[in-house]
């Protein structure tokens, strides 16, 4: 975390990665979400300060289909949060997949 905190790295992480964000892109890819045909599963963060779970079921409801996974005690981050929990998800979903 040492290269994005403190007085010089957080101002350089927003000037560089988070003020580049335009919602524009989501949006356009948004539209393209009912008509996805693949299995889907959506890992989410239930102490996701950033994203809030609302945004999950939104995205669960938009992809036909989708399975959505809340993961307690993550936030945003989850992978780093809880990486056992995603990873049981991950290699749970895709054997339920394989067998299709």
């Amino acid at each position: 975390m040492a290269p994005i905190s403190g007085v010089v790295g957080q101002p350089m992480f927003y000037q560089h990665q988070v003020a580049q964000y335009d919602s524009r892109y989501t949006a356009d890819f948004a539209e393209r979400l009912p008509g996805m045909d693949l299995p889907v599963q959506i890992l989410w963060g239930a102490e996701d300060e950033w994203q809030p779970l609302a945004y999950a079921h939104r995205l669960q409801k938009d992809i036909p289909g989708a399975v959505l996974q809340v993961v307690e005690n993550a936030g945003h981050f989850l992978m780093e949060d809880a990486p056992a929990q995603v990873s049981k998800c991950v290699f749970g979903f895709i054997g339920r997949v394989h067998k299709r």
